[in-house]
């Protein structure tokens, strides 16, 4: 018997973000289900592979990671009696700051240990945040802060926060503990990189904004911080 497969895969942040390896998978496979894709976008899929079948469940919006990840694995599961081999199309890197495809994975892995499970990432939303900085000055040396919060950002170096919405749910006392490294007129960016989903936006604002400014924020929104100088003031 045949041994069934499993590829999570991803296009990056926009369609054209596609490795030659996921490429291959698409032609010789028959079936993809994506929860990432523009109906528009499924024509490019088809150009690839006239014959696959699409299962598009980007209209669905689940609102905990628990909940879709095991939505997820029951349509896999569906499928998985059908065809022998079965594409998963996301966007960015499926094991990196994306929590319902985390679950998602290790749930294919303790369920269904007979079948093979593999990760093929695309272009990242991380590549596109960090050629952002580059061209806003940053340079290359940088910090990564995420969820939970549990420590002052150093000022030495760069500072980004992907999902900072999440800052939201921390006192303003805390929130002010976090930033006690940075004088008031310093600033920080808020990058929202081009997807098939919505347009580029970089705005600037001053620290002494950020806690009201960090109330409006979404999960698709990245916070970058620059480093101060030796002195203590901002590098440009």
């Amino acid at each position: 018997m045949k041994k069934k497969e499993i590829y999570i895969t991803s296009i990056g942040l926009n369609i054209e973000d596609i490795s030659v390896k996921v490429v291959n998978l698409i032609k010789n496979s028959k079936l993809l289900i994506t929860d990432f894709l523009f109906k528009k976008d499924e024509n490019i899929i088809k150009i690839i592979n006239p014959d696959i079948e699409i299962i598009n469940l980007s209209d669905i919006h689940p609102t905990e990671h628990k909940e879709f990840a095991a939505f997820l694995f029951n349509e896999i599961y569906k499928y998985l009696k059908k065809y022998d081999r079965i594409i998963i199309l996301t966007n960015g890197n499926p094991l990196y700051l994306n929590h319902t495809y985390i679950i998602l994975y290790k749930m294919l892995k303790d369920k269904l240990k007979n079948t093979k499970i593999d990760v093929i990432p695309s272009v990242s939303s991380f590549d596109y945040v960090i050629d952002r900085i580059v061209k806003l000055g940053g340079g290359l040396t940088y910090r990564i802060y995420t969820y939970p919060f549990n420590e002052i950002f150093k000022n030495d170096a760069g500072v980004i926060i992907f999902n900072p919405n999440n800052i939201s749910s921390y006192t303003f006392i805390e929130i002010k503990n976090m930033l006690r490294n940075y004088h008031q007129n310093h600033y920080f960016y808020l990058i929202r990189v081009k997807t098939v989903l919505e347009e580029e936006e970089i705005k600037k604002f001053k620290i002494k904004d950020f806690i009201k400014i960090i109330k409006t924020l979404d999960n698709r929104t990245t916070l970058y911080i620059p480093p101060l100088n030796k002195e203590g003031k901002n590098i440009k």
